[in-house]
């Protein structure tokens, strides 16, 4: 009789589990999968999906919100100094672009662009642009190992912090392994550092599956680096159980790397709950005198819509509104289907 009851029990938990997953589920491949197993499997699916199954953040969309005001007066001031110095992209338009409607602003004028097509090539641009660095680095990666490639760039941050240059670090606290004697060095020596604690707020404590896959570089608001590559010895193929890694990273400069600088100091205020003080918001065009077009549209669980997934149609869209031949470069390609919902950072580029 208990089996009986147990099992009735379990199906109508499944099945009732199975209508929340198609209603609130993002994707309709992802609603398709909960209930099949929901429905099928209730014993095992029916914890997992209340674990793994939601597709947003207890209270993260209240907080993103806050985290966008919180910085408002900066983007505002910036937007302001974009029309005003000629560096948006299309100011002719009657009415934004798609692109822009979803990442709330403009494609900017001014920008250069150096696709780094794999490790060595996309580690020597983000070191040396590192030692460049004047005022103040922002660092922000799902991944950074303690092997030859994290502890080269915790060697890079602690020459600059020599120097006086702030640096402000976010990471992943799951996908990053770092033993406490490596952030101990970097905290000893200034270094603001903190996990971008995904499990903040006691409804989120077992959501394991909201991790942050961003990978940022900022310099002194001049310069950005976003892509596919984590720091960490594997992404330059020295890994025998891995072997050759292949993936793709942009270095940018121009108005487009404070529209970089906005994801992190979102991030920031969501880990923090501080306002990141004295960034550069004085857009300015790139050095080299290139001037691309190109947008960063940062996408995540707060989004209304699969702006992840738009990427893959959006081309015909902005090719319609004369905007030349748009190159979508997204960072975290890999895994795009699984996990769509997770914090990225992407950029398009249109060449005329």
């Amino acid at each position: 009789m208990w089996i009986t009851l147990f099992v009735l029990i379990c199906q109508i938990a499944g099945l009732l589990t199975a209508v929340h997953a198609i209603m609130g589920v993002r994707t309709s491949q992802g609603a398709i999968a909960w209930a099949i197993s929901l429905i099928t499997f209730p014993y095992l699916a029916v914890p997992a999906y209340w674990v793994l199954g939601r597709s947003k953040f207890n209270g993260y969309v209240t907080a993103r919100r806050m985290d966008v005001a919180a910085v408002k007066m900066e983007v505002e001031r910036f937007a302001a100094n974009l029309s005003a110095r000629n560096l948006i992209a299309r100011p002719d338009l009657d009415r934004p672009l798609l692109a822009e409607k979803l990442a709330k602003l403009p494609f900017t004028a001014g920008n250069d662009a150096e696709l780094l097509v794999n490790g060595d090539a996309t580690f020597a641009s983000i070191f040396d642009g590192i030692s460049r660095a004047k005022n103040y680095i922002l660092v922000q990666f799902y991944i950074i190992h303690d092997d030859g490639v994290g502890r080269e760039l915790k060697s890079r941050i602690l020459e600059r912090m020599r120097a006086g240059v702030r640096c402000l670090l976010l990471y992943d606290e799951i996908g990053s392994d770092l033993p406490p004697a490596y952030c101990r060095e970097l905290k000893d020596a200034g270094v603001a550092m903190l996990p971008f604690h995904s499990t903040k707020g006691k409804a989120n404590r077992f959501q394991i599956n909201f991790r942050n896959h961003r990978k940022i570089v900022v310099v002194d608001g001049h310069e950005a680096w976003v892509g596919g590559l984590n720091v960490g010895d594997e992404y330059k193929g020295l890994d025998p159980k891995i072997g050759f890694w292949r993936d793709t990273h942009l270095r940018m400069a121009g108005p487009v790397v404070q529209c970089v600088q906005v994801a992190f100091s979102e991030d920031w205020h969501w880990a923090s709950g501080e306002i990141v003080q004295g960034l550069n918001w004085d857009p300015q065009p790139a050095a080299s005198n290139h001037s691309r077009s190109m947008l960063c549209l940062p996408t995540g669980p707060t989004d209304a819509l699969e702006n992840c997934t738009l990427f893959f149609s959006t081309p015909l869209i902005l090719q319609n509104n004369d905007c030349g031949s748009p190159v979508p470069i997204l960072s975290q390609m890999s895994n795009l289907s699984a996990h769509s919902s997770l914090p990225r950072c992407a950029v398009w580029m249109c060449a005329s």
